[in-house]
């Protein structure tokens, strides 16, 4: 479900996300339904092509995917299918890295494909920076995504691709 809080939290990733790709990389939003396999469509909210995985320029859909991003809507139903049903489907279409963004949690869970499963990179909480193993330039500050999600629209400029700070 998009809203103007979703928009502001995917402005951020997507940032974050292409600054940290190498060069030849491409981030992409939804909507864009990707096949990942026979009888099963999703569209992922933010996703990530390595350079060796770039479809051709005549080429309307990707069809492997290197890292995926889902911003959970609120509720039960998108809750389930953000963790548990797409966790499946993106395993089983080889999609290296999965990040799960909940703004009602307030957390952010990286997972990592070993073999057919994913295993838990790590469960970030405000305070921390969520990173994964696929793009090691991508490092989300996670109490600045959460704000994105509460602040209001007077101060979306804000959210225009920050540069994180480290100490």
């Amino acid at each position: 479900m998009s809203n103007l809080k979703y928009q502001r939290m995917l402005r951020l990733v997507l940032g974050l996300l292409e600054d940290a790709m190498p060069e030849g990389g491409t981030a992409l939003f939804a909507p864009l339904p990707i096949r990942l396999f026979p009888g099963t469509i999703r569209e992922p909210d933010l996703l990530y092509l390595a350079p060796g995985n770039r479809p051709a320029v005549d080429v309307d859909y990707p069809d492997h995917l290197d890292l995926v991003m889902e911003i959970v809507s609120p509720g039960t139903e998108a809750r389930h299918r953000d963790y548990t049903d797409k966790r499946r489907d993106y395993a089983k279409a080889g999609v290296a890295e999965y990040w799960i963004v909940d703004p009602v949690e307030q957390r952010v869970t990286v997972l990592s494909l070993n073999s057919d499963r994913y295993t838990e990179i790590g469960t970030f909480a405000p305070g921390q920076v969520a990173s994964g193993e696929l793009l090691t330039g991508l490092r989300v500050d996670v109490s600045t995504l959460m704000k994105a999600w509460s602040v209001s629209i007077e101060t979306l400029d804000e959210f225009r691709y920050p540069k994180i700070e480290l100490t």
